[in-house]
């Protein structure tokens, strides 16, 4: 048993502690003490600013489990929160204190005008802020601290006439000085960074990347295995390596902070990162299913096949074959996959050896730990000498793959099929993606090769690279988040959708769009659930300011902005857990105040830590942390409050007190959230899901064009690419923000229905990145195909391809239409596949005529696979078999809606009622 293993268990053979988790709950409750003990110690509380509890609440804001690059980056992105937001408040402060210096030399003035300044500037500048969070979601967290500030510094001294700064400036310091604990705490006691967490993520997805080329190896096309088990086998290696993927990219943000601290730099460990997404993408690409469509009785051999008609004769013999819709039984796709099953293992066991030679050098450079070393010494063997160059090795593999193209062509001659059909393209699809695997994989050979020690600190170069990743990124946040369509080249522009020629026409559609978004929704939810929960202090009662104030109502803004989410499940979800969690942390801290009392702040504090530990645990290692974490704010709030004793309260009353502040602030979110935009996650999921549909058929028809233009270097072509790539970069996210409200979609409330249908919708949204995947893999495959190819079989069959891309685009745009108005889908649906197999018997046709002039080019063109362009028939054929992949996916989908929405069925005569006597009812 490994050493790591046996410490595990050394108390008991039963019970397993997970010790990262006990240094981050120690780290983390540690950091926690020291703050509170500043707070109540009676030298250092008064220098602490006005609120002094927050500062615990900093180091829980920034605790000391995150890595340091996060936990540098959540400390950027608070200052980049707070600065604007005190300067704001700041010139309002100022603003009322010159309304009420005024007041006194002119007594006519408005009496509660200062009230009223403040209250409206505090609802401009809670809504701005509310509405930057869910615009640009890496400011979720950071924009809490944005709203402290007005939350004490607009609802307090609002009827002094003298300006203090210093009161601004008290509120701002104390969470920064909890962030420097946690971070100095994080730094003492076993620091872990980001860079770290980045090299074990780039180790663990070379790894699952190996692990999965290594089931395809020994078990591709396997006769003789279960082929249901194979699959679940496959998914859970396709599961892990997903989870490694989102644990790299999560690691390459934190990693772009720690510019000093990591051996190598990290702008180059994050160029393999992306490079070892890419390869990902197209593991992930290497699909299994043409296995499924070997089924029973199927002559997988190929014998016999002469004894029958072909398949390409019973597919293109008939005469009106173009009326009726032939449907594929993919007869010798098991003997193709058994022909070419030699070379790809061959080459797939090279990419594996190649990834765990990779895996191993990289350790020994000490750029990436050596993680399960176990496996690896089982297959040791495979591991290349220092001295073999992995890229020639790979480039040697890939060339001797171009065999089984030949191998392919060869088996269409023994068999009398004088053309290439849906099987063929399955199978050379498989080619593909195995064949881009091997170049990403040289790519990264090719890094690690070029992989240097850091002989300097990049000093300035790296805080300009931390700036620009984070600015990037949230320029793709707000991609991410755009409620538009895709660009669609050009689209002729109908009457309805006119805009006016009025200037004030222009106007007010920016505004009618601009209220449309959904952050602006939120922001305006935010902002007056806030100015509500505030509005005692501006109200123009004598005294209802003060009795505010010493009643402790920043409370309850405190609660408001912790509960009020971005949908309604999510605000329900957290509503319950801040009841919960104020009444645990609430009675611990009573607990704690009682017992110690107000005498020792030492013992408190103890007491307080120890009572903390298993908060942070629910907080750090549970299903549930939003309970822990505001365990802790209550309680920190609580002792602090009640020990510094401001305005002369009783323990009892500090905890009832701050028990019903969240419990008014619980009802005014929820009256709000219900009444102004209700926003339920899985009514804009399914309004998001239907766009994204529609927009996948646009997708595909600017991809499907390309086919239809003979050169890739116009201008036209290139644009349109550009067009492409960039609406596949946006489908892509915003179905990853689709699975995000899919989510949510669960804690929603169901009261007058069945309980949601998650699992059809998930299985759905899967589907749908599929149709993703197969257009974007027909994207990639459309630059490599050679211009006699081009020239010869595509350009022709220009608008064959039209119809189909329209067939496709509508069939999306039906299934759309139904999810969108909740009906039922239509009897018959669009006829894609026949489209598809229209364009297949036209395509033949010129193959058939050219077949003999393309296979003499074919036999003199032996520069191999790993040219610039050869003339292959790969990239064609995988491009063909993307249109066969994504009608069968919509296929699926349709079947999806169908029991989630209905068809209908189009019912026909059972009866002859022209010969039959007919009993007329009386």
């Amino acid at each position: 048993m490994p050493i790591e293993a046996q410490s595990r268990h050394c108390l008991h053979p039963s019970v397993s502690v997970d010790w990262k988790l006990c240094q981050k709950v120690i780290k983390a409750a540690f950091a926690y003490m020291i703050a509170s003990i500043l707070c109540i110690v009676p030298q250092v509380q008064p220098h602490l600013g006005v609120v002094a509890y927050l500062v615990p609440l900093g180091t829980i804001y920034f605790h000391s489990a995150m890595t340091l690059g996060s936990q540098l980056e959540q400390i950027v992105l608070n200052i980049i929160m707070l600065v604007p937001s005190a300067i704001y408040c700041g010139v309002i402060g100022y603003l009322c204190t010159l309304y009420n210096a005024a007041r006194e030399s002119h007594p006519g003035l408005y009496s509660n005008g200062a009230c009223v300044i403040a209250g409206i500037s505090f609802f401009l500048d809670v809504a701005f802020f509310a509405g930057i969070r869910i615009k640009y979601p890496r400011f979720f967290l950071a924009s809490l601290q944005a709203f402290v500030v007005p939350f004490f510094a607009l609802t307090r001294q609002v009827l002094s006439s003298q300006y203090d700064i210093s009161f601004l400036f008290g509120i701002i310091y104390p969470l920064l000085i909890g962030a420097a604990i946690a971070l100095l705490v994080n730094i003492v006691l076993w620091p872990e960074t980001a860079n770290k967490n980045l090299e074990k993520s780039i180790s663990d997805c070379l790894k699952a990347n190996s692990d999965l080329l290594s089931f395809l190896h020994n078990d591709f096309v396997a006769r003789d295995v279960d082929l249901k088990l194979g699959m679940q086998q496959f998914a859970n290696l396709k599961q892990k390596l997903r989870i490694s993927m989102d644990a790299m990219a999560r690691a390459r943000v934190g990693a772009t902070y720690e510019f000093v601290l990591g051996k190598y730099d990290p702008t180059d460990l994050e160029t393999i990162a992306k490079c070892l997404r890419r390869l990902s993408e197209n593991s992930l690409g290497i699909s299994t299913d043409t296995t499924l469509r070997i089924r029973p009785g199927h002559d997988v051999t190929g014998e016999g096949l002469r004894r029958r008609r072909t398949p390409s004769a019973a597919l293109y013999q008939d005469e009106d074959s173009h009326k009726e819709e032939k449907k594929l039984e993919y007869a010798i796709l098991g003997k193709l996959l058994l022909t070419t099953s030699p070379h790809v293992r061959s080459l797939v066991a090279s990419c594996s050896q190649v990834l765990d030679t990779l895996i191993v050098r990289l350790a020994d450079r000490e750029a990436i730990p050596l993680r399960d070393a176990s496996s690896l010494l089982e297959r040791e063997r495979q591991i290349l000498s220092p001295q073999v160059d992995l890229q020639l090795n790979l480039s040697k593999a890939l060339s001797e793959f171009g065999k089984s193209e030949k191998s392919i062509i060869a088996s269409m001659e023994s068999d009398n099929i004088s053309v290439p059909i849906e099987d063929h393209s399955l199978v050379f699809a498989v080619i593909f993606a195995v064949v881009e695997v091997t170049k990403q994989i040289k790519t990264v050979a090719a890094l690690e090769q070029s992989l240097e020690h850091r002989e300097h600190y990049p000093g300035n170069d790296g805080i300009a690279s931390a700036t620009r990743i984070m600015f990037d990124s949230m320029r793709d946040e707000t991609s991410e988040n755009t409620t538009e369509g895709i660009e669609n080249g050009t689209v002729t522009e109908g009457l309805h959708q006119a805009v006016g020629r009025r200037w004030y026409n222009k106007v007010a559609l920016n505004v009618n769009e601009f209220v449309g978004y959904d952050y602006v929704h939120y922001a305006v939810k935010f902002g007056a659930a806030m100015t509500i929960l505030a509005i005692p202090a501006w109200f123009l009662i004598e005294g209802l300011n003060t009795w505010y104030n010493n009643n402790h109502g920043q409370w309850a803004l405190l609660s408001g902005m912790v509960v009020l989410n971005f949908t309604v499940g999510t605000t329900i979800l957290q509503c319950f857990y801040r009841v919960v969690a104020t009444v645990i942390g609430a009675v611990w801290g009573y607990i704690a105040l009682l017992a110690v009392g107000r005498h020792n702040p030492y013992i408190l504090m103890v007491m307080v830590c120890i009572f903390a530990v298993p908060f942070w645990y629910i907080f750090l290692g549970s299903r549930h942390p939003r309970i822990g974490m505001m365990a802790l704010l209550t309680l920190a709030v609580i002792v602090n409050t009640g020990y510094i004793k401001t305005y002369n309260e009783t323990v009892f009353e500090i905890a009832y007190e701050r028990t019903l502040t969240a419990v008014i602030a619980i009802v005014v979110v929820m009256i709000i959230n219900w009444s102004l935009w209700p926003m339920l996650a899985r009514e804009h999921m399914r309004l998001r899901m239907v766009a994204l549909f529609v927009d996948a058929g646009i997708y595909y028809s600017q991809v499907a064009s390309l086919a239809c233009q003979p050169d890739v270097n116009n201008t036209r072509w290139i644009a349109t690419e550009r067009d492409a790539l960039a609406s596949g970069k946006t489908l892509r996210k915003r179905a990853d923000r689709v699975a995000e409200l899919l989510a949510f979609s669960t804690s929603e409330p169901r009261i007058a229905r069945a309980p949601f249908p998650y699992a059809q919708y998930q299985d759905l949204l899967a589907h749908t990145r599929n149709v993703l995947y197969w257009t974007n893999n027909m994207l990639s495959t459309q630059r490599h195909v050679s211009k006699t190819l081009r020239r010869e079989l595509m350009v022709p069959v220009a608008g064959y391809r039209k119809e189909m891309a329209a067939a496709v685009h509508l069939y999306l745009f039906t299934l759309a239409g139904s999810l969108s108005t909740k009906t039922a889908l239509p009897a018959s649906l669009p006829r894609a596949e026949l489209a598809r197999q229209n364009l297949q018997r036209k395509l033949s046709g010129f193959y058939r005529s050219k077949a003999r002039e393309l296979r003499q080019l074919y036999d003199t063109d032996t520069s191999g696979m790993d040219t610039k362009e050869p003339y292959t028939e790969i990239y064609w054929q995988a491009y063909a078999a993307g249109s066969v992949e994504v009608i069968h996916e919509m296929k699926i989908m349709a079947d999806t809606v169908i029991s989630l929405m209905g068809q209908h069925v189009f019912k026909t005569a059972e009866q002859d009622w022209t010969t039959e006597n007919v009993t007329t009812p009386t």
